[in-house]
């Protein structure tokens, strides 16, 4: 058993749930003076059943409550929960794991909870009393704890010692043990009591029960005239009643016509009100007739008053109206002359724009004359250089071309070597990443079907541990069972035993002399002859039922013990009871027909020979039962009395008794824990039962034990496989995710490897196209001379002088064409001005005549309202209809 981890919530200064773990080995928790070091071994004393709060360091039981602080509101309740690792059973609870949990609320409730179940504090207690965590063990030791055992007294150490030791549980146990037995005790001397009492009843009883036999005979007969009255009083009924019908239908008759006729007039006066009902509504139509009329003058009215007020509205409204049209008019006019006005300037841009496109065009005349004069010189003096020229420009870039062409078909060179290198390069790439792939890919099918078997493995190991489980619960299920019927069976035996003990049931005067001490005669006196034999458990109700009173006889060693004994009866006051000296009590012999009827078919035999007892007590025995026979059944019992004439005593294995005589005693029984001879036969019983619950409860533990070593192997087997079958689920991942990335590798360097093939394909046609054209070029070289250097620049001179005349005509020309641009954009402005005023002027013609509409509404609408306001008269009102 070991503490686990322990749950604190608003337990002195942890306000918060707080949790600790407790791991294997030592676990010490350091901080400063008032960090609450010492709070946690008060929980443990606290939620372990501590009751006095001075242990814990306080002066009442809200002081284990958190109080609160200046920023946090107080706590309502105190909670502490403590978990212990049940592993090996340790606690006397079938539970692997236990939770103690201790609750104390501020109105001074407490709560108590095993496993979240609620619980007694006796309960902890009794669960932790053999395991050294009781509520006085020195499991936990606060402050001082060590200085106070060591001053202690003798006792207080003593109670320590035991403590831990673990012998309080038993002490308290025998505590309880002896408590109970004293109840028992007084429980019984109470029902001794009752007893006696109520054998002083038994005559009144019987009498009484006379007297109720003799009640219940007269109140049979009583019954009897009282059901001959009934039923003559019930056919005087059924006549009145059959009369009764007879009126009855009469009077139904009646009522059916007076219905027939109240529902003719009730036809009549549902007509009558319809007929009230339509001139109701009649009435009721005329007078909303009479209402909308009011409301339609009124509305009428208020009409007139509004229209007038409009009138008014409109009649200002026509005035702005006109005012306006008056402005718009004048703006109208200026927008007129200023459009003419621009009209005139447009017509003077205009002329100005002609009479410049006539410069333009004489500009453009003589700048043709004078580029034609000039073209003619040029191409006079160009005609020697062009060819030369051509020539000069030809070779040197031939020359240039040859030696591009010839760097150009280098770099290919050295190109095609780098691309084949890298060709084969990528060809190598590619065959690795084919070979990883499928490495990769091998790996990834090795994989999986590893984690296939591991999966049917830990799926085979899951369903074993599961049975083992549930094997494990069903061995602990029976263990308990058998462990409640072996305790069972030991208290029934422990209570068994006291009775026996005590002499339970037979009689104030036996249970005198055997438990008599100090007096000289008591060595003598063997003890009851029921208690001195012993029988097998079938024949236990024939033997009670033959020894009957006798079982409780004395048998004593010789006459004068008994006479003693007598006397000590009579000394104090104990009853009478029977004595059996061994020196005195004669056998008598068996008759003829007894030994006949042992003969008999169904008679087991005498009943002396059928019980156990010391060769001393063979007068006893067989003066008791010598003379009784016993029978299998009640049927051989009964034919055997017959045979014999009633002259034989018979006793049944179901206790039936057959007297001489004929008389005969049988019924039920008492139980066995009730009757005398009965509770030593159970009493071997409960033994036997004890001793085979003890053999099977062994077996059990070792079966248990077994079940659960096999469980723990197959739980460390299952959470290894669990282990593998995820570190495979990894591996398996991890292949997976390589020979996918092999497989885009090798995809990658594939589309690589085509890219460079055909790279280099292309180089090599470039390379081809390179050195024929090289080829081309250096034969042109070959073919090209160059110019002199006396005729260079002669031909230069008279190319910039062409070249300067060109560009005077060109400056002229230029010159001309932009003042003509100007001019022509003066004209597109002043046009464009044009009609932007003539669009405000039909803009403003547009208001003008919208005005004009809205003036002609208004003046209709005034003639509208004037009309209506002449219809409605001030005083007219209609008239009321009745």
């Amino acid at each position: 058993m070991q503490v686990v981890k322990m749950e604190l919530r608003g337990f002195k200064s942890f306000a918060d749930k707080t949790v600790l773990t407790f791991d294997r080995g030592i676990t010490a928790i350091v901080g400063p003076n008032g960090s609450g070091k010492s709070n946690i071994s008060d929980a443990v004393r606290w939620v372990l059943g501590e009751q006095n709060v001075r242990q814990l360091r306080g002066q009442k039981a809200e002081d284990v409550i958190f109080s609160g602080t200046a920023q946090r509101r107080s706590q309502g309740v105190a909670e502490v929960s403590l978990y212990f690792d049940n592993q090996d059973n340790t606690l006397d609870i079938a539970f692997s794991e236990v939770v103690i949990t201790r609750r104390l609320f501020r109105s001074g409730e407490s709560e108590f909870y095993i496993n979240k179940r609620p619980c007694r504090l006796k309960d902890i207690h009794r669960l932790f009393a053999d395991t050294g965590m009781g509520q006085d063990s020195m499991a936990v030791i606060e402050q001082n704890r060590v200085d106070r055992i060591l001053n202690s007294k003798p006792d207080e150490r003593r109670i320590i010692f035991e403590e831990v030791a673990g012998i309080s549980r038993f002490k308290g146990r025998k505590q309880d043990g002896l408590r109970k037995l004293a109840e028992t005790e007084r429980n019984l001397e109470r029902v001794g009591d009752l007893m006696s009492v109520l054998a002083e009843r038994l005559v009144p009883l019987a009498k009484d029960a006379a007297t109720l036999q003799q009640f219940r005979s007269l109140d049979a007969e009583r019954r009897a005239y009282e059901g001959t009255l009934t039923l003559q009083a019930l056919r005087n009924s059924e006549r009145l009643l059959a009369k009764f019908e007879y009126s009855l239908q009469e009077v139904v008759t009646e009522v059916r016509e007076t219905r027939q006729a109240v529902a003719l007039l009730e036809e009549k006066r549902q007509a009558a009100l319809q007929q009230m009902a339509g001139a109701e509504q009649q009435a009721q139509q005329l007078d909303e007739a009479v209402l909308r009329v009011h409301n339609e003058r009124d509305r009428l009215v208020q009409r007139r008053q509004a229209c007038i007020q409009r009138q008014e509205e409109l009649a200002s409204s026509l005035q702005s109206l006109e005012e306006e049209q008056h402005l718009w008019r004048q703006k109208k006019d200026r927008l007129t002359a200023l459009q003419a006005a621009q009209e005139r300037q447009a017509a003077q841009r205009q002329k100005e724009l002609d009479a410049a496109r006539q410069r333009l065009a004489l500009t453009q005349a003589l700048f043709g004359k004078a580029e034609e004069k000039a073209q003619q010189t040029a191409a006079a003096l160009a005609e020697v250089l062009a060819d030369r020229q051509q020539q000069e420009q030809a070779r040197l870039l031939a020359e240039r071309d040859i030696q591009e062409w010839q760097r150009r078909l280098s770099e290919n060179e050295k190109s095609g070597c780098q691309l084949q290198q890298d060709y084969e390069q990528a060809r190598r790439r590619l065959q690795e990443a084919g070979t990883e792939k499928k490495e990769a890919e091998h790996r990834l099918q090795a994989w999986e079907h590893r984690q296939q078997e591991a999966r049917m493995q830990y799926d085979r190991q899951e369903a074993a541990l599961e049975k083992q489980r549930q094997a494990c619960q069903r061995v602990r299920q029976d263990r308990q069972r058998r462990q409640e019927i072996e305790t069972t069976a030991k208290q029934r035996l422990r209570v068994v035993q006291a009775m026996i003990q005590a002499h339970e049931g037979v009689g104030r005067a036996a249970k005198t002399i055997l438990t008599a001490t100090q007096v000289p005669w008591r060595a003598a006196v063997c003890g009851m002859a029921g208690e001195l034999c012993s029988f097998p458990a079938a024949y236990a109700a024939a033997v009670e039922a033959a020894l009957g009173g006798a079982a409780k006889y004395i048998v004593v060693e010789e006459e004068e013990a008994a006479k003693s004994a007598i006397a000590y009866l009579r000394k104090k006051q104990a009853g009478r009871t029977t004595f059996l000296p061994l020196s005195t009590v004669k056998i008598r012999p068996r008759t003829p027909e007894e030994l006949q009827a042992a003969e008999a078919a169904g008679i087991l035999g005498f009943a002396s020979d059928l019980i156990q007892y010391e060769a001393k007590y063979t007068p006893i025995f067989r003066a008791l039962l010598g003379r009784t026979l016993v029978a299998k059944t009640v049927d051989a019992a009964s034919a055997a009395a017959h045979t014999f004439g009633h002259r034989v005593r018979i006793v049944c294995l179901d206790g039936t008794l057959f007297n001489p005589g004929g008389s005969l005693t049988g019924g039920s029984l008492t139980g066995k824990e009730a009757s005398f001879m009965g509770r030593r036969v159970l009493l071997r019983e409960l033994q036997a039962q004890v001793q085979q619950a003890e053999t099977e409860a062994a077996a059990q533990q070792a079966l248990w034990e077994r079940l659960q070593r096999q469980e723990k192997e197959l739980q460390a087997q299952w959470e290894t496989q669990k282990q593998r079958l995820q570190e495979g689920e990894v591996q398996r991942q991890q292949a997976c995710w390589q020979a996918e990335r092999w497989r885009e590798e090798e995809s990658r360097r594939q589309q690589q490897a085509e890219t460079l093939a055909t790279r280099q394909k292309a180089q090599q046609q470039e390379r081809v196209s390179l050195q024929a054209a090289l080829v081309q070029k250096q034969e042109r070289s070959a073919s090209l001379t160059a110019l002199s250097p006396e005729e260079e620049p002669a031909l230069l001179k008279k190319r910039q002088e062409a070249a300067a005349e060109a560009e005077r005509c060109r400056r002229l020309l230029t010159e001309g064409q932009v003042a003509t641009a100007t001019l022509q954009e003066q004209v597109r402005q002043a046009q464009l001005q044009v009609q932007q005023w003539r669009q405000q002027v039909q803009e403003h013609e547009a208001t003008v005549a919208a005005l004009r509409e809205k003036e002609a509404q208004l003046r209709k609408k005034r003639r509208k309202r004037r009309h209506c306001i002449g219809n409605v008269r001030p005083g007219w009102r209609p008239k009321k209809q009745k």
